[in-house]
Order: C-alpha cells, then sequence, then structure tokens
C-alpha cells in the first residue's frame, strides 16, 4: 500500500461493518481505493457517495468509507419470542433493550448480525 493511506474496520450507526481508508495528503484515486481494500482482504465492497449538501470539513487528505456488498443485501431475519426474551432469527442474539427493561423489536437491523428486520 502506498505510504499515507492507513486503513482500519468499524461499525456505522447501524451496526454494519465497514472499511475505513483515509490517505494524509491529497485526493484518493479509485486505484488507490481498490489496492487498500485488496490488501485488507478481497471482497466485494460498496463505495458509499454522500452527494448532499451539507458543509465537510476541509482537509488536506481523503477519506472514504466502503462496505462489503453482501453485508448491505442481508435480509430475511425477523424476532423470535422466546418466553418474554426476544431473539435475532439468523444470529440468536437478542433485541435491544429500552430504558424499562423491554426488548425493542421494531428495529431495522440486527444489533449484532447487521441483518435486515423484517418487521
Amino acid at each position: 500500500m502506498k505510504r499515507g493511506i492507513e486503513t482500519h474496520s468499524d461499525y456505522d450507526n447501524q451496526g454494519i461493518w465497514k472499511l475505513c481508508i483515509e490517505k494524509t495528503r491529497g485526493k484518493f484515486t479509485l486505484d488507490e481505493i481498490i489496492e487498500a481494500a485488496k490488501e485488507w482482504e478481497e471482497d466485494i465492497y460498496a463505495l458509499v457517495i454522500k452527494a448532499l449538501d451539507l458543509e465537510h470539513e476541509v482537509t488536506n487528505g481523503d477519506y472514504v468509507e466502503l462496505y462489503r456488498l453482501s453485508d448491505l443485501m442481508k435480509q430475511g431475519a425477523c424476532w423470535v419470542q422466546r418466553g418474554e426474551e426476544y431473539y435475532c432469527s439468523h444470529c440468536g442474539g437478542t433485541a435491544p433493550l429500552d430504558n424499562n427493561h423491554k426488548h425493542i423489536v421494531t428495529t431495522s437491523y440486527c444489533p449484532h448480525c447487521g441483518y435486515k428486520m423484517e418487521i
């Protein structure tokens, strides 16, 4: 990988894994993004472009986030009730709790595996 380019993984607000690539100076080329992603792990990634009219921080470098396409296409899970508990039908993770310690089963995604929940 070229000098000045760093990669790390993280999770977005919905708990979906993403690959973060940062360049300390200059703007990315598509070839640099592809090379960095391949070095992290060969897979099929989606580059999300935020084309919004929002103010953004101006820096000397560049930053992109890539999502595994397979993670974005996960669908078909649902919350399964066992007694008073709710579990994800895909991974078995428990549904999140509200302030009253009741399970929130109206969430769009499982916070454990990222599968889209059929509500």
